[in-house]
């Protein structure tokens, strides 16, 4: 886990490789990147592994606010940027539950669980999403959780030493002051 009380400034990228698992904050204001979108992501990737397709598949900005805002409620504590945003994706007659549930997407009865925990992730107002360790407490995970064999990090996460390390390596190995050594076990060089 990344120290919230640490300055990562430079280090973390509010970039995501595709838009389809951008939180809508980070849409609207990719400054406002923070763990509360990773949730989001997770549950984009973790409903597309169950229906077999992305939840939000949108091409451009715009067309993703639409789908997000056709498939979750945001009607609960919105934010001005995020209103403004909705005003012009979605028509101001329309009901504040959503076109396309999440219930009406996940295939039979069999996901309930699941269901359950991905409405909990997908809040459109960061601050009513649950946070990691409500997830990995979720039920959904009791079948993958085995917690005498999960390590408990001690010490907040800080890349910039990770980051400085592998810089540090990768040029020794530029300048030929080092070579790259395979480590198969592990598949990694060092």
């Amino acid at each position: 886990m990344v120290d919230p009380n640490y300055d990562h400034t430079g280090y973390l990228t509010g970039g995501k490789s595709t838009l389809w698992y951008r939180a809508p904050e980070c849409i609207i204001t990719p400054q406002q990147y923070n763990k509360r979108c990773d949730i989001w992501s997770i549950a984009c990737v973790i409903s597309e592994m169950i229906m077999g397709k992305p939840l939000f598949p949108g091409k451009f900005d715009h067309e993703q606010l639409l789908l997000i805002s056709e498939g979750v409620c945001t009607s609960s504590s919105v934010f001005s940027h995020e209103t403004t945003m909705i005003e012009l994706t979605r028509d101001p007659s329309y009901s504040e539950k959503p076109i396309h549930p999440l219930a009406d997407r996940l295939p039979g009865n069999s996901y309930q669980a699941a269901l359950t925990m991905l409405e909990k992730m997908l809040k459109f107002n960061p601050g009513d999403r649950m946070t990691s360790e409500q997830a990995l407490a979720d039920p959904y995970f009791d079948v993958y959780s085995y917690p005498e064999d999960e390590p408990i990090n001690q010490h907040p996460f800080q890349i910039e030493s990770y980051v400085d390390d592998f810089m540090a390596g990768l040029k020794d190995i530029l300048l030929g002051l080092t070579t790259p050594i395979y480590c198969a076990e592990d598949e990694y060089f060092i």
